[in-house]
């Protein structure tokens, strides 16, 4: 073989590696982008979390996920801001001090305990702020948390409203829905939330329309389910929450909201721009469209008599 033979098989390679990069850091982005709906869904059908078993493992997946991302991506920390590695710095300082309370504490295990479950919540604070955000990327992570909601509160409902298909073990109060959670009141919150994602799916306009149908699809059996749980707390914090964002969210709004005590808002009587004094116009202007104005015609008839009497 030639020395120029060689060339081919190298332009070659060196494209493969070129394209296998770009993959492998869409990969990794992606997998993060879902991590709050997989998490949700691991959490919401392991009691939501509350056993050591499935906190260790999360953190351990949280942890697989970070070196893989440092391994894959180009610019593994491409998202980090100065709020957020204040937070991250602040957690960090928490997480070693709880493992380092076993010093001193009388039951050194629970320190063990909660060092692991802080140590959780250091990780995905690392490995979800790690990612740039884009608007993109925030609509797609809401997506699949919305979808992990809706499933766990599914799985909840399905145990009662058809316990042949699925079965939920026996609690304490069984009158009020806990499956697969393990705690009503928990399940009660995930639902309120679950409401809320969905409601703002439903009426984003910017959202596609499949996206729409099935976050409007979902209200109805997050709404039943949050009233099964017949948690008070839930409820009414749900209630509020939903108060709130109708207020503050404006919904569906495509340019910058107006808020309810806003006099653009609410002003019943808005001033027109056309003048006052019209025969100083050659032609009487035509009556205005509703959506200019919302006087009464008769002040514009008023208007008129005026001005043809005399000046004004």
């Amino acid at each position: 073989m030639t020395e120029g033979s060689g060339e081919p098989i190298r332009a070659h390679a060196n494209r493969r590696r070129r394209t296998a990069a770009p993959r492998s850091a869409r990969l990794s982005t992606v997998t993060v982008l879902a991590l709050p709906g997989i998490l949700t869904l691991y959490f919401g059908f392991s009691s939501g979390g509350y056993f050591v078993a499935a906190t260790g493992a999360a953190a351990a997946g949280l942890a697989l996920v970070l070196v893989v991302r440092l391994t894959l991506a180009p610019t593994p920390f491409g998202g980090v801001s100065k709020a957020g590695l204040l937070a991250a710095s602040a957690l960090a300082v928490y997480t070693i001090w709880t493992l380092a309370s076993a010093l001193w504490s009388g039951a050194p295990a629970r320190a063990l305990l909660e060092f692991d479950r802080a140590l959780l919540y250091l990780l995905a604070l690392v490995v979800l702020g790690s990612v740039p955000v884009s608007r993109r990327r925030l609509e797609a992570s809401v997506r699949t948390f919305a979808a992990a909601v809706t499933v766990v509160c599914l799985a909840g409902l399905l145990s009662r409203v058809a316990p042949d298909l699925l079965s939920a073990p026996a609690t304490a109060v069984d009158e009020r829905l806990s499956y697969p959670v393990s705690y009503w009141n928990a399940l009660g919150l995930l639902a309120a939330i679950g409401l809320l994602v969905c409601l703002h799916l439903a009426s984003g306009a910017r959202q596609p329309r499949s996206v729409r149908a099935l976050g409007a699809a979902a209200i109805p059996p997050l709404a039943v389910t949050l009233l099964l749980t017949f948690s008070r707390g839930a409820i009414a914090a749900g209630l509020v929450a939903l108060v709130l964002y109708l207020v503050l969210g404006r919904p569906g709004a495509s340019s910058a909201p107006r808020w309810p005590w806003s006099r653009r808002a609410w002003s019943p009587w808005r001033v027109p721009t056309e003048p006052i004094c019209w025969q100083q116009r050659s032609r009487p202007p035509s009556p205005p469209s509703p959506r200019v104005t919302t006087l009464p015609r008769w002040w514009y008839s008023a208007r008129l008599e005026r001005a043809s009497c005399g000046p004004c």
